[in-house]
C-alpha cells in the first residue's frame, strides 16, 4: 500500500501596513501632549469665570458690608463718618434694636412646627392608607400658590371683621382685636400662615426620603412584629435623619421658607 505524505504549508505572517496621514491633513495630537503648563492651568481656564462672579457678587459685598459697619451712612450721601464699634454697642444696649432677634423666635418656632408636621404625614402617608394620594395633593398644594395671591388672602382673613373674626362670631368666640395691628399677634398670625404654606415642602423632602427606604426592611420588620411606631424608631427615622438635619439647619439659619415668609 503506497505511503502518502501529507505537506502542511504555513501561510507567511502579514505585516501591517504603515498608515500615513493623506497629504494636507495633520494628524491629531494625543489627549496628554501638550505642555505641562499649557496643562496645568487648563482647569483654572474653566472656573475664571465662576471665581470672578463668586467673588463680585459675594465676597466684595461682604467686605462693604463690614466696612460700612464701621461707619455712619445713610447709604445715599457721599459721606462716611467713622464711628469704630458704636454700632455693635448700640445694638446690645438699645433695646428696640435687639428686640429683632425676639421676633425671630416666632418663625424659628414655626419652622419647628411644620417640619414635625410634615415628618408626621410623610410617615403616615408612606404607609398603605385610602386616599393617601389625595391627601398628599392637599398637603403640597399651598406651597404651589403664588405668594402675592396668599398675602392677598390673609389680608382679609385677619383684617377687622373679616374671616377669621366670622368664624370666632359662629362659635360665640367673636373679639375686636385686631390680628395685624399688634406686634405679637401679628408675628404669631404669620408664623401659622408660613407653617400652613410650606409644610408641604418638608411633606414632600421627608416622603421621599422615606420612599428611598429599602421595603425588605420593613418586610422584615413586619415579620418579626414590629408595630409602626417601632418600625418609625428603627428604620424611618435612622433613614431620614440627613434629610431632617438638613431641614433643620435650614431653618437656624434663617434659609428656611418660614422665615422668608414675612415678606410674602
Amino acid at each position: 500500500m503506497p505511503e502518502t505524505t501529507e505537506t502542511t504549508e504555513t501561510a507567511p505572517a502579514k505585516t501591517p501596513r504603515a498608515t500615513t496621514p493623506p497629504p494636507g491633513r495633520a494628524r491629531r495630537p494625543s489627549p496628554r501632549g501638550g505642555p505641562p503648563l499649557l496643562r496645568r492651568l487648563t482647569p483654572w481656564f474653566f472656573l475664571a469665570a465662576p471665581l470672578a462672579l463668586l467673588i463680585t457678587f459675594t465676597y466684595v459685598p461682604v467686605g462693604n458690608m463690614i466696612f460700612y459697619s464701621f461707619t455712619d451712612w445713610d447709604g445715599v450721601s457721599p459721606d462716611r463718618d467713622f464711628t469704630g464699634l458704636d454700632n455693635y454697642r448700640q445694638i446690645f444696649t438699645r433695646p428696640e434694636l435687639f428686640r429683632v432677634f425676639f421676633v425671630s423666635f416666632y418663625y424659628l418656632a414655626a419652622s419647628a412646627v411644620q417640619i414635625v408636621i410634615a415628618l408626621y404625614f410623610a410617615t403616615v402617608l408612606s404607609f398603605d392608607l385610602r386616599l393617601r394620594n389625595l391627601f398628599k395633593g392637599i398637603l403640597f398644594f399651598p406651597y404651589l400658590v403664588n405668594g402675592v395671591a396668599i398675602g392677598f388672602v390673609f389680608l382679609y382673613f385677619f383684617q377687622d371683621g373679616g374671616t377669621l373674626d366670622s368664624v370666632l362670631s359662629f362659635f360665640g368666640a367673636g373679639s375686636d382685636h385686631a390680628w395685624l395691628g399688634d406686634p405679637a399677634s401679628a408675628n404669631t398670625s404669620l408664623a401659622g400662615v408660613s407653617v400652613w404654606r410650606f409644610t408641604g415642602l418638608n411633606f414632600v423632602l421627608f416622603l421621599g426620603a422615606i420612599q428611598s427606604i429599602p421595603a425588605e426592611l420593613y418586610e422584615a420588620a413586619q415579620l418579626d412584629g414590629a408595630s409602626r411606631w417601632q418600625q418609625f424608631r428603627h428604620i424611618i427615622a435612622p433613614g431620614i435623619r440627613p434629610v431632617v438635619s438638613l431641614s433643620v439647619v435650614l431653618a437656624v439659619s434663617g434659609r428656611c421658607p418660614s422665615s422668608r415668609s414675612r415678606t410674602s
